[in-house]
């Protein structure tokens, strides 16, 4: 297991700020990795055959988004919460 660790030194004198720029960096990247569009409105069937229409967002403030547990990442749209293996279609609404 690989140990993360946090770099409030980094460049800048804002460390937290470095910090958030780059848990948002991680957070493009499993979006992009999942090709799902992670910050947007979508519509989104799931497995089940439930239809959601919303912001797709991370269901977990997380200090680091593990890349071994990509689909069991919980997600979020309105209060409806699921994991990534749940999707079966999803469609962005605002391109």
């Amino acid at each position: 297991m690989e140990q993360n660790e946090l770099e409030f030194s980094a460049a800048g004198p804002d460390g937290l700020q470095a910090w958030y720029d780059r848990r948002e960096a991680d957070r493009r990247q499993l979006s992009r990795d999942l090709g799902l569009p992670i910050g947007h409105a979508v519509e989104l069937e799931l497995s089940s055959g439930e239809i959601l229409k919303g912001k797709l967002q991370l269901a977990e403030n997380l200090l680091w988004i593990d890349p071994g547990r990509r689909l069991d990442q919980l997600l979020t749209i309105g209060r409806c919460t699921f994991k990534v293996r749940e999707v079966a279609r999803c469609v962005r609404l605002d391109a």
